[in-house]
């Protein structure tokens, strides 16, 4: 099993919204983890990270999966 804490899925406020080049953190999307994980791993389950739980700084920009290895 392996779990990934996916952060960050949107850009911060100040930087655009495709700027994958400044960082760090360095913005990441949902595919990206995909790319690199779905040839050895089946994601089992994923969530966004509850807003109560995540800093408000980050919220809506963390989500979690759990994936098995095939």
């Amino acid at each position: 099993m392996l779990i990934t804490l996916q952060f960050p899925l949107v850009s911060p406020p100040g930087r655009a919204p495709d700027d994958f080049t400044t960082g760090p953190p360095f913005l990441l999307r949902v595919e990206d983890y995909e790319a690199v994980l779905t040839e050895a791993f089946v994601c089992e389950e994923a969530q966004a990270v509850p807003a109560e739980m995540s800093d408000p700084r980050r919220a809506g920009a963390e989500r979690w999966a759990l994936w098995r290895r095939k």
